[in-house]
């Protein structure tokens, strides 16, 4: 377990950097914030055309030494760690946008076959265990990330960047030697439908409990979307932070979300999914409705961030465990890539909606209050979900 899911530190690095560091560096090129939003969050909109078919082209790949998932990581974790190291350097405008899309892509190329990767090698049972577990060391990664750049960006910017970059390596370098991918791996069977056709999306759409379940996410991560991006210009711009004091914010976030998550794993399989997300969406909900309402100071914000921190790990610890039990084991790279780019397409639109809020009533407090109602969207689409254990293999 150790030796898969501390991959996920290395994952966390990258997406905390690119949600919390990038907004800051972007912001240097006097872009306007509805542009940093969508920019902050463009692995998201890169991963709508790219994890679809990451993950059906790991679901076939010939049987090698590598296996069929850690292939994927040889490529795409060094690739972002050089992306990384790469813009440190301040580049031209143009050059940084070319630097961000490399490492949007080389991201991708890893992210779905190593989430894959958890169905090859996990029982059902103990996915509720693995996944908070997954959830945790991603949100230490991100938390390290923070304390790196609260202490590195000031004073030695370059070794922000190199940071997140040296981490993802060494995460991964510990998953890739260490997992041994199964010998004869579920995979599909007979002649599939053309990808994207006609009869591909009838079999999609016919999926009704996996629909319902990607239409809550939707509206889930477009509000996390939607909020990440600027809770650090939120310290800057409404409450008057140093820039590095900025980052601080975001640790209540991270160190609350691990302790939740690890919960939410031990109530997950003692209640079910979809409660104790449903649970951790209220929280969130009305810490999102008091932050952008009646909280104007930096404590209070400390405060409230906590809160939001622990409804994290309540929402998101479950979210694989339960999309998996929704899906057949041998399509599970493949609709893992179908589903990503739903919630992946849905981070950059709630990134650009928040953002233009933002800018319209001059305020950040309006992108929080965008992401409260994405959330009320999402809890009740969640609460028509009937979860339905998926056969092991399809007909």
């Amino acid at each position: 377990m150790f030796r898969y899911t501390v991959g996920q530190v290395g994952l966390g690095t990258v997406n905390s950097f690119s949600t919390a560091a990038l907004p800051l560096f972007m912001g240097t090129y006097l872009i306007p914030n509805w542009a940093i939003g969508v920019m902050a969050q463009e692995r998201s909109l890169v991963s709508t055309f790219v994890q679809p078919l990451i993950g059906r082209l790991s679901d076939r790949l010939p049987a090698s030494s590598l296996g069929r998932r850690r292939p994927f990581l040889l490529i795409g974790i060094p690739l972002t760690a050089l992306a990384l190291i790469s813009l440190a350097t301040y580049p031209p405008l143009a050059m940084m946008l070319a630097l961000v899309l490399v490492f949007s892509v080389a991201s991708d190329l890893a992210q779905d076959p190593y989430q894959a990767l958890m169905v090859d090698i996990t029982p059902s049972e103990q996915r509720p265990r693995v996944g908070a577990v997954q959830l945790a060391f991603g949100l230490v990664g991100q938390a390290l990330t923070v304390i790196a750049a609260f202490a590195l960006w000031k004073d030695h910017q370059p070794l922000a960047f190199a940071f997140p970059a040296v981490l993802v390596l060494l995460a991964f370098s510990i998953t890739f030697f260490g997992i041994k991918e199964p010998d004869s791996p579920a995979r599909p069977r007979g002649p599939r439908p053309a990808f994207l056709s006609r009869s591909y999306l009838r079999d999609i759409w016919g999926r009704r409990e996996l629909v319902k379940f990607l239409s809550a996410m939707f509206f889930i991560w477009f509000g996390q979307g939607g909020g990440i991006p600027f809770m650090t210009r939120f310290g800057v711009e409404d409450l008057g932070l140093p820039a590095n004091q900025s980052f601080t914010l975001l640790l209540p976030l991270l160190v609350f979300g691990v302790l939740a998550s690890l919960a939410a794993g031990r109530l997950a399989a003692r209640f079910g999914y979809k409660p104790v997300m449903a649970v951790g969406l209220g929280f969130a909900i009305v810490s999102l409705l008091a932050a952008s309402t009646v909280v104007h100071t930096y404590p209070q914000v400390l405060a409230v961030n906590t809160f939001i921190g622990i409804s994290g790990g309540l929402i998101f610890a479950p979210v694989f465990p339960l999309f998996s039990e929704l899906i057949p084991a041998e399509r599970v790279g493949e609709l893992t890539g179908v589903a990503t780019p739903i919630w992946s397409l849905a981070q950059p639109v709630g990134a650009l909606f928040a953002g233009l809020v933002a800018d319209q009533i001059g305020s950040i407090r309006g992108a929080l209050a965008v992401v409260a109602v994405a959330f009320i969207l999402g809890l009740a689409l969640l609460l028509t979900l009937r979860p339905v254990r998926a056969a092991a293999r399809e007909p």
